[in-house]
């Protein structure tokens, strides 16, 4: 099958999905019908006024048995949140990823060395996998020296986009692939990578599944 490692959608019937949702959505989670999900405090939800009540409803339900990973969680410049807090947020959910041994899905914009500060000085080995990765190679090896694997999404349809650009250049044990909430397909965004890679779509499946495996050990 299809690894879609990131999506607000539902495509079980090709695809293995890892559902994406946040604090506001635990509620609902008796009533959706995914295999697994990964759920945080997204940057673009922490409030100084919310923070600590919403880490503690999300510690509350991390004993879900389908919950695979914290996340999406990182840092983003690119809204008004602030910055430190956002941090603190962060640094907060990956003291209870490591509690729970569980890897990260990162969402990422403009603070990468920011994020790689972060993850050095926490000294986790768990996995991170950096989701909607459309950041330069140097960047792309530094984080996969520091045990992340990159997510490739609707960026790749982009022909001028750092994504295509640095995409050939990573090895593919460290790659994944997403739809989030974009209008691409799972099977066009394979499509479009095999393509990219020089590589046939049934090989890339393969990898991507052993990725999947290797990232997730507990839940193979």
């Amino acid at each position: 099958m299809y690894i879609d490692i990131h999506t607000h959608r539902q495509n079980k019937e090709t695809a293995l999905q890892i559902r994406s949702m946040q604090v506001h959505e635990l509620h609902k989670l008796s009533f959706l019908d995914f295999d697994w999900y990964c759920f945080g405090l997204h940057p673009w939800d922490v409030q100084p006024e919310t923070v600590d009540a919403q880490l503690q409803e999300l510690w509350a339900h991390t004993s879900d048995e389908r919950m695979l990973a914290i996340g999406e969680v990182g840092l983003d410049k690119h809204v008004n949140a602030n910055l430190e807090l956002q941090t603190y947020a962060f640094n907060k959910q990956i003291e209870m990823a490591q509690q729970l041994s569980k890897p990260m899905v990162i969402h990422c914009v403009k603070a990468y060395n920011e994020l790689m500060a972060i993850r050095k000085k926490s000294d986790m080995n768990l996995p991170w996998i950096i989701h909607g990765y459309n950041a330069n190679w140097a960047i792309a090896e530094q984080l996969i020296d520091m045990n992340c694997y990159l997510s490739f999404g609707e960026m790749l349809f982009q022909p001028n986009s750092k994504a295509v650009e640095c995409i050939a250049s990573i090895n593919p044990d460290r790659l994944f692939f997403e739809t989030d909430d974009s209008r691409f397909s799972i099977e066009d965004i394979y499509e479009q990578a095999a393509k990219l890679l020089f590589i046939p779509t049934d090989i890339l499946k393969a990898q991507i599944m052993d990725n999947f495996s290797s990232c997730f050990k507990a839940e193979k």
